[in-house]
Formats: structure tokens, C-alpha cells, sequence
């Protein structure tokens, strides 16, 4: 293979090689270390050489998927948020001619942010692929479709996983050893860092920080980019811990901005007793539909947004700025990378038990208030200018405070307030996992 890109570094090229070369890679690294671009040029190369069907970009969360121009694992598969069997998943995905067709097409398998699906998740990924390949390939993982897995097991771990839960990431599943930890695959470290430049202060923080340790000076420099208690830094992108945080500080910027409300009330539709399903061991009596979308959205023109919906040209996760709307009816947003206004009306969100079977819906506008996003919607980000306030809550993460920071490509231009060495946590079972990636010699760094 020649040389794709000269600004690739020597762990990047060795990579696109392997790929390339049909091998299947899991490539892991600090964040910075050049894992999307890496990502961007295989797709690129791959399509160019197979055809754009023979490739699918996967990645757990709709934010990540957006970024890498993707689509979620969900989506590929036909199922919401049920916890479907992948017996049952395989059945309807054989019945269904068009998803058979674009998993049966694909030559390589592409996974961003990987660490991030949760482990069962990555097994049924597998088992899918497996059993829709040729019956002389289903000895093999992926039924011998090429697998290329980006991420950090030392950033934030998948949904409700930790080191002392039952669930466990994608990187401890067995189906994660047959791929990468076996003669079909290969673990490689990428060592670069293209994010902040040498010599940065920021950079070996960040380096502490990854593996846990964070000491009393380091809390102290960090919070000192952040003093003026008055200061809100409204031309950064902020990043909260919860949710709820950064709901707040949306509330109070579209207060601060000009204009009229628009306010759309969602409306909930749930069977009436007569209609529901029976209840069974797979079944849930009462929908938590706001789990599905917000029960009140409320905007101004100029206030920014993020979809929360693939509608049209815009997928979930991509961030704009209201440019009008029709108050409980519609808002229309100018969305980045979108070259027209869209306008977003009413859509359903659909809760569904784990036999994939609706229990409710609740219609509402696809967008949420985006001045301030959770730090698991801007995993894998590269953000100019960011703040992250840590003094909302005692609450973490293990690898939290690492994931956020190392958004920022500069001491400079990072602002940081209310941190402390309580925050800071990591992963156990990521450290132990990079040890033995090591031992077992399937780890190639450069």
C-alpha cells in the first residue's frame, strides 16, 4: 500500500495498513492522539476502492455518530431502546430485505468511540454481521468483514458501566477478544498528539489526568483560568456533568437573549388500559417517556440547538441556531454543514419494551438549547474554546474530567471552575485492560 497522507504519523500510517491491508484493527489512544482523522481517511480510501456500500461507520451515540458521518448502532440493527435478544434482532434484520442487504454489502466495519457501546451491545453488533455472512465465513468475527474500533477505555465507559457493574464495556466482551485479541486482529496505540501543541501545559496535565492523578497544583492551575465569578464566558462552548446542569445554564441564556419565546408542550400518547400489551418479564406497565424527549422546549431566534433527531439532511447531534419559528408548531434552524434553514415540526419519539413493542410516544421538536451540552454529547470533540464547570456537583465519572478537558487544544483557551481531586477518577478494569494488551503481545505501539 503507498503512503495515504504525508500528515500521517508513523502509528497512523501503520494503521491505515493494516486496514487497508484487511485486518482487523482496534486502535486506542489519548484523546488528540488522531483517531477521527485516521477514521476519516480509511473511509475515504475504502470507499474509493469497494464502492460506498461496502463500508459502515458505526458509533453508539447519535453526537459521535454525527461527527464521523455515521449512524448509530441502533439504527443499523432496526431497534430503539428495548434490550431485544440477538436471535430476535437477526430474525427481523433477515426479514426485512434492505437492512439483509446493507449489513450483507459491507466489506469493512468501522466503529468510533467503541469503548462507549455497552458490551452486549458490541456482541449482538457482531453475532448480526456473523450470521448474515456467507455459512463459509461464520467461523470468523464479523463473518470476516474487516473491523476497525477507535476509542479510549480510559475516557467515559458506556451507559451506566462500571468497574463493579454486571454490564460491561464493549472492550471486556468476548466478541471484542475474537476480533482484536486473535490471528484476525491487532491492538495499536497511537502515540501522537495532534491536538495541543508541545510543550503546552494543558498536555501533561492531561496526561495525569488520564490515569488518575491529579495533584494539588494541577487543581489549582486549572481552576485559575476561571476567577471572575461574574464571567460567564458566553463565546465558549460550555460542558456540564449532568444533564440537568446544563439545562440550567441554557434557562439562563436564552433569558439573557432578546426576542420572543417559542414554547412547544409535548404531547404524550400511551394506550389506553384495554390496548396495553400484556406485561410479561420483557415488559414495562408504565413508559418513562421522558426518557424519550423533553415535555417543554423552549427557544428564541439566535439561540443555539442541537438535534436530537435525524430529520432530513440533519442527524442527530448537529448543532445550529434558530432562525425562526411558529410558537407550539415549528422552529426552523440554520444548522453547521447544512446549507439551508430547516424546519422542524412536531416528531415522535417512540419508547418501546424489549421486545421492541411501543408502549408510548411523546411528539415534540427535535432540538434542545445547546449553549452548554453534557461532557459524554462532546466525546470526541475538538472544541476552540470550552468551559467546564465542575462546581454544579460533587457527581463523576470515571474518566470524566479527562474526557472534558482534553476537549480544548490549549491551557489558553480552556476556562475550568469548581474542579477538584475528588472529581478525578479512573477506570480500573480500562487500566488493567491496556496491561493486557500489552502482555498478551497483540499491542503494537510506535
Amino acid at each position: 500500500m503507498t503512503d495515504p497522507s504525508p500528515s500521517l504519523d508513523a502509528s497512523q500510517l501503520q494503521v491505515a495498513r493494516y486496514v487497508l491491508g484487511g485486518r482487523n484493527v482496534a486502535a486506542v489512544g489519548a484523546a488528540g492522539c488522531g483517531k477521527s482523522t485516521l477514521l476519516a481517511l480509511i473511509v475515504s480510501v475504502a470507499r474509493q476502492r469497494w464502492g460506498p456500500d461496502a463500508v459502515v461507520v458505526l458509533a453508539w451515540a447519535g453526537s459521535a455518530a454525527q461527527l464521523v458521518g455515521g449512524q448509530t448502532v441502533a439504527s443499523l440493527l432496526h431497534v430503539s431502546v428495548g434490550d431485544v435478544s440477538k436471535e430476535r434482532i437477526l430474525s427481523r434484520i433477515l426479514a426485512n430485505p434492505q437492512a439483509r442487504g446493507t449489513i450483507a454489502a459491507a466489506r469493512l466495519v468501522v466503529i468510533d468511540e467503541a469503548p462507549t457501546i455497552p458490551g452486549r451491545w458490541f456482541d449482538r453488533l457482531e453475532y448480526v454481521f456473523r450470521r448474515v455472512a456467507a455459512p463459509a465465513m461464520q467461523c470468523r468475527p464479523f463473518g470476516g468483514r474487516v473491523v476497525f474500533a477507535a476509542g479510549d477505555p480510559l475516557q467515559l465507559p458506556a451507559f451506566k458501566v462500571t468497574d463493579t457493574s454486571t454490564p460491561k464495556g464493549a472492550y471486556m466482551e468476548r466478541a471484542w477478544d475474537d476480533t482484536f485479541f486473535s490471528t484476525h486482529g491487532v491492538v495499536v496505540e497511537l502515540v501522537g498528539q495532534h491536538r495541543q501543541a508541545e510543550g503546552d501545559p494543558l498536555l501533561s496535565i492531561l496526561a495525569r489526568l488520564r490515569l488518575g492523578v491529579c495533584s494539588d497544583e494541577d487543581v489549582a492551575l486549572l481552576n485559575s483560568t476561571w476567577t471572575d465569578e461574574v464571567e460567564e464566558w458566553s463565546d465558549y462552548q460550555h460542558l456540564r456533568s449532568r444533564g440537568c446542569d446544563a439545562q440550567d445554564y441554557n434557562q439562563k441564556r436564552l433569558a439573557a437573549l432578546d426576542g420572543a419565546t417559542g414554547t412547544f408542550s409535548c404531547r404524550d400518547e400511551v394506550p389506553q388500559p384495554e390496548q396495553t400489551l400484556p406485561v410479561g418479564p420483557h415488559t414495562c406497565s408504565v413508559p418513562d417517556l421522558h426518557l424519550a424527549a423533553a415535555s417543554l422546549v423552549t427557544v428564541k431566534v439566535g439561540a443555539r440547538v442541537v438535534c436530537t433527531m435525524s430529520f432530513g439532511a440533519v442527524k442527530t447531534g448537529a448543532h445550529g441556531l434558530v432562525v425562526s419559528f411558529v410558537d407550539g408548531v415549528s422552529v426552523c434552524c440554520k444548522f453547521d454543514g447544512v446549507q439551508e434553514p430547516v424546519d422542524m415540526p412536531f416528531v415522535k419519539f417512540s419508547v418501546m419494551d424489549d421486545d421492541e413493542r411501543e408502549l408510548g410516544c411523546r411528539w415534540q421538536v427535535p432540538v434542545l438549547l445547546s449553549w452548554a451540552v453534557t461532557v459524554s454529547r462532546a466525546q470526541g470533540m475538538t472544541i476552540r474554546k470550552v468551559a467546564v464547570d465542575f462546581s454544579c456537583t460533587t457527581w463523576t465519572l470515571d474518566g470524566l474530567v479527562y474526557a472534558a478537558l482534553s476537549r480544548a487544544v490549549s491551557l489558553s483557551c480552556l476556562r475550568v471552575r469548581g474542579l477538584t481531586k475528588e472529581h478525578v477518577k479512573v477506570s480500573q478494569n480500562a487500566l488493567a485492560w491496556y496491561e493486557r494488551a500489552r502482555s498478551e503481545l497483540v499491542f503494537r505501539g510506535l
